[in-house]
C-alpha cells in the first residue's frame, strides 16, 4: 500500500512501494515522532510515529488536507504530500527545505542558541514578521509556536527564509477557530503574542539578540 492521500500527486512516489527508512538518516526526533529523508527524495521527509499516541499525525493530517482544500499558499509551511507505507509504519510525507549550498536546513532555535551562531544569519526579526503576516494571511494556526518549529533556510548568499515545519493544527473540542475566520484570527494573534513575548526571556542569554529586541521595540512603538 502507498499513498493514501488525494494530495499526494508526485511522480516520485509509487501507489504500491513500501518504503524502508529504519536505521536510514534520521533528520529529527520528538516525543513521538521521527523524521527521516525520504528514500526516493532528498527535497522530503517522513514523519513517522515511533510511539503508541497517534494522536499528533492524525490531527496534523487532517489539518493539512484542510489547508490543502483552502488552497492556501505554502511559501513559509512544509507542503504535506499524503501519507505512505514504510517499513516503520504509515508516515507523513513533507518537504524538506534545504539551503542554497544543498545542506539541510537548520532551525531558528539553532541560530539563536548562540550569540556565535546569531551572527550567521544577521537580524531574524523582519522574517519573524513577515511570518506573522503570512499565517494570518492565509489563516493558519499553528499550536506551537516556537524556534525548534522553523526552518531558517537560506536561499543565497543574502536571502532568506522562515519555514514552520511542524505543530499546525488546532485541538479545540469543539472547532470554531477552525472554521469561522473571526475565531482564527483571534486565536492566531493570540498565540502570536505569547511567542512574542518569550523571545526575550528564551534567549535572554544570547546579548546580540537582545540587542536587536531592543533596537526593535525603539523603532516599532
Amino acid at each position: 500500500m502507498g499513498i493514501l492521500s488525494p494530495y499526494a500527486f508526485e511522480k516520485g512516489l509509487s501507489d504500491h512501494k513500501m518504503l524502508h527508512i529504519k536505521n536510514t538518516f534520521l533528520v529529527g526526533k520528538g516525543t513521538n515522532r521521527e523524521c527521516y529523508i525520504h528514500p526516493d527524495d532528498p527535497n522530503k521527509c517522513l514523519k513517522v510515529t515511533v510511539s503508541n499516541d497517534h494522536k499528533e499525525s492524525w490531527r496534523e493530517t487532517r489539518y493539512y488536507r484542510l489547508l490543502h482544500k483552502r488552497n492556501i499558499v505554502w511559501d513559509m509551511l512544509a507542503r504535506f504530500y499524503g501519507t505512505v507505507t514504510t517499513d516503520m509504519g504509515e508516515a507523513m510525507v513533507c518537504d524538506l527545505p534545504r539551503d542554497f549550498n544543498g545542506e539541510i536546513s537548520k532551525t531558528l532555535y539553532f541560530y539563536l542558541s548562540t550569540e556565535k551562531n546569531t551572527r550567521q544569519i544577521g537580524n531574524p526579526l523582519p522574517l519573524l514578521y513577515r511570518l506573522h503576516d503570512y499565517i494570518v494571511a492565509q489563516r493558519i494556526i499553528v499550536k506551537d509556536l516556537n524556534f525548534r518549529n522553523m526552518l531558517y533556510q537560506k536561499l543565497s548568499p543574502t536571502e532568506a527564509n522562515l519555514i514552520i515545519i511542524d505543530g499546525i493544527g488546532n485541538h479545540e473540542f469543539i472547532p470554531f477557530s477552525t472554521y469561522i475566520d473571526f475565531f482564527t484570527l483571534r486565536k492566531i494573534n493570540k498565540r502570536w503574542e505569547v511567542f512574542e513575548r518569550s523571545w526575550r526571556r528564551k534567549h535572554k542569554d544570547n546579548p546580540l539578540f537582545i540587542e536587536m529586541l531592543d533596537h526593535e521595540e525603539r523603532y516599532r512603538y
